[in-house]
């Protein structure tokens, strides 16, 4: 069925799972078959290491950031930066922790209680009860 300047999606050709209809070429030209990776190449670059962020103007590229700096937020966009004082980086050798239950204290897995239990996800039997 014909619409105006156009057709219904019941004409389109089938596409495979996860197959786009776009135009790549950079001009005018017929739609053809495309992958999300391929689109998001044309759109933002391939290089290795950038990232796609939702910024207040729109979808946005963030190019890999300098050897040392970290992925952060400035309040309203992630930026790469210096890493904070005591940042867990390797630099630090993780000097600063004084022992095992020091570390899984500040990185909240200290020992809880007996009788205390979690929440496991298992794709074999869904929701588990485990003890910590």
């Amino acid at each position: 069925m014909a619409i105006a300047n156009g057709v219904s999606n019941d004409l389109l050709a089938k596409v495979p799972t996860l197959t786009l209809k776009a135009n790549l070429l950079g001009s005018t030209a017929n739609a053809q078959d495309a992958s999300l990776p391929a689109l998001l190449d044309a759109g933002f670059g391939g290089t290795q290491g950038g990232l796609v962020y939702r910024c207040a103007t729109g979808w946005a590229a963030l190019p890999l950031g300098a050897n040392g700096t970290v992925l952060q937020s400035n309040g309203q966009n992630v930026v790469f930066g210096p890493a904070a004082a005591g940042a867990l980086l390797a630099a630090n050798n993780l000097s600063d922790v004084a022992s095992a239950a020091i570390a899984r204290t500040n990185l909240g897995l200290a020992v809880l209680p007996l009788g205390q239990c979690r929440l496991a996800y298992s794709s074999a039997t869904a929701l588990l009860l485990k003890p910590y």
